[in-house]
């Protein structure tokens, strides 16, 4: 009971399947968890297991292929939501409540536009003062992630940047969002080993603060850092 009680993320007979050659080849078969607020939960199995399936299910991200056959999610101690339901509203959900930080965020960023436009997209919902504030927020959470020349990162467009740099620029644009849940899809795959422990320290940083977060990870260093692990 005290663990609901203190739950950031609560997860109810997760069932998700994918579509092939006609036939429903289930991927996920009815799993349950509770992440707790402030702590770093990790998902652990073989290629294939579902890692990635579940956490792209709890923010609606999921491929036309693949279809949630059943599950309810609940943030903190409030209603139950069936994410079966597909007039679910995800909106309400992505961004402040649940973030995800994907694989390979070269994808995620749009080749013809700026990294300042991209922070400006990701920021609009979130109310500031003035702009200025907006800024300085770019500005230190691109610091964070170790960027000697925010201004210069912030006019870039992402062909100008480096795999490892992209994926730093999109963990900056997540973080900034302050989510109550945070997802981190193999955050560190395209990282060098300092930037690892930065972005391992920050998330450590982050749950001080009392956000949670759900990791998808092989790094050995990351793992470590995780307060408990979920074998699929």
């Amino acid at each position: 009971m005290d663990n609901y009680l203190k739950a950031a993320l609560s997860v109810e007979q997760l069932k998700v399947s994918y579509v092939q050659n006609k036939k429903r080849l289930p991927v996920l078969d009815g799993i349950s968890f509770v992440l707790e607020k402030g702590k770093i939960l990790a998902l652990l199995g073989e290629s294939g297991s579902g890692k990635s399936t579940c956490g792209k299910s709890l923010i609606g991200v999921l491929p036309p292929s693949a279809k949630i056959d059943s599950g309810t999610v609940r943030f903190g101690n409030g209603d139950y939501v069936d994410i079966s339901d597909n007039d679910i509203n995800w909106k309400t959900i992505r961004g402040m409540r649940i973030g995800m930080i994907y694989q390979d965020a070269q994808l995620a960023l749009n080749p013809v536009k700026t990294i300042r436009v991209h922070f400006e997209e990701t920021l609009r919902n979130k109310p500031f003062p003035s702009k200025e504030a907006m800024e300085k927020v770019c500005y230190d959470m691109l610091r964070l992630l170790n960027f000697d020349d925010p201004e210069r990162v912030l006019n870039a467009y992402p062909f100008e940047l480096s795999g490892g740099m992209c994926q730093r620029v999109y963990i900056a644009m997540i973080l900034s969002l302050e989510p109550e849940v945070l997802i981190a899809d193999e955050p560190t795959s395209a990282l060098d080993e300092d930037s690892v422990g930065r972005v391992s320290a920050l998330f450590r940083r982050l749950t001080a603060g009392g956000t949670a977060v759900l990791s998808v990870s092989h790094n050995r260093a990351f793992l470590e850092a995780c307060d408990r692990v979920v074998k699929l």
